[in-house]
């Protein structure tokens, strides 16, 4: 058996380890930052970007979206986009429970603090719109 067709055999474990490994790149990374850095960072009880900052609900918001996107990831054989938006909402959501806010140490330019997880999630969103697109814009070059 070549390493294409264990690949194609293991689907799930494959996707499962992709999901452990962004959380841990984003989990390791706040550790190193709040641990050993001098680097500065931002936290945050918002949502995305620090939106709606002291929303006393963004954490049983957070958890619903949690469950809702895992039920969607069942019955859709984990999608990869489902797979970096679990993995960016898990992590996030860790930050909320244990440390109180999200943990935010990227700044470029004017745009607000981010992280690795909220990365993952906009990667996410990115596939998931492409997967929706893209046939509409294969069937349009195809006709012109």
């Amino acid at each position: 058996m070549n390493n294409f067709e264990w690949m194609k055999e293991n689907k799930l474990i494959i996707k499962v380890l992709l999901f452990l490994v962004l959380i841990f790149i984003d989990r390791l990374t706040k550790y190193i930052i709040i641990s050993y850095s001098d680097i500065a960072y931002s936290s945050n009880s918002g949502f995305a970007f620090g939106l709606l900052e002291g929303f006393e609900f963004a954490l049983i918001i957070n958890l619903i979206a949690l469950i809702c996107m895992g039920i969607v990831a069942i019955k859709d054989s984990f999608s990869m986009e489902l797979i970096f938006l679990l993995a960016g909402a898990t992590s996030n959501f860790f930050d909320r429970v244990y440390l109180g806010g999200i943990i935010d140490f990227i700044k470029i330019l004017s745009f607000p603090w981010f992280n690795f997880a909220d990365m993952f999630i906009n990667i996410g969103i990115i596939l998931y719109i492409l997967r929706i697109l893209l046939p509409d814009i294969k069937k349009f070059i195809s006709k012109h």
